[in-house]
């Protein structure tokens, strides 16, 4: 009994992963083509409908979730908690990645959406991350509300918290991405 438990609790990480895969590689893979920059509304819909199955229902599926976030060379997550109404902080998130990486090609950032809900008693997985407490402390309080925060990390070192709708459009997100994690520069014909 024990270990259809254990079986299945591991199986729920994995379709979260297969989520999070889906938004984090999937958008580098296949936005950057004709069909993505044709079908903006679609690619929407289609991370929308990753958001919805994204949930995650103990702490250790979302220490999973912001290691793999941490282990990435660029990352933005999405703070998700279920207790707070976030469809308008949903749909701006995946305006942002839709269009960031239509207008970035070249800049490779994963995007991640993180349930937070179980862990919503001190956030200890995102606070574990180096620059967090840090922010914190500059903050003067804690840096997530249920608002749908927005994480952005160069090498697993946390550069900002805000609230996503503090930015009236993806432009304004894509702008704060580009200041906080430049895109690389484009190798010269003699550096290659």
């Amino acid at each position: 009994m024990k270990r259809d438990s254990a079986e299945r609790n591991w199986a729920g990480v994995f379709a979260t992963a297969i989520v999070v895969i889906s938004v984090a590689v999937g958008m580098a893979l296949w936005l950057p083509s004709e069909i993505a920059r044709r079908d903006r509304g679609r690619q929407i819909e289609l991370l929308q409908a990753s958001f919805a199955a994204a949930s995650l229902d103990t702490p250790e599926q979302v220490e999973h979730v912001v290691a793999n976030a941490a282990n990435s060379e660029r990352a933005v997550l999405f703070i998700h908690v279920d207790w707070a109404i976030m469809s308008p902080q949903h749909d701006r998130f995946a305006e942002f990645a839709t269009d960031f990486q239509q207008a970035e090609p070249g800049n490779q950032v994963g995007f991640l959406f993180v349930d937070c809900t179980p862990v919503t008693q001190g956030y200890a997985p995102l606070k574990a991350l180096p620059g967090w407490m840090d922010l914190q402390r500059e903050a003067g309080g804690s840096l997530i509300d249920g608002w749908g925060e927005v994480v952005w990390m160069d090498e697993g070192r946390v550069l900002h918290v805000q609230k996503i709708l503090d930015f009236p459009s993806s432009k304004e997100l894509i702008a704060m991405t580009e200041s906080l994690m430049p895109s690389p520069p484009v190798p010269t014909e003699s550096q290659e």
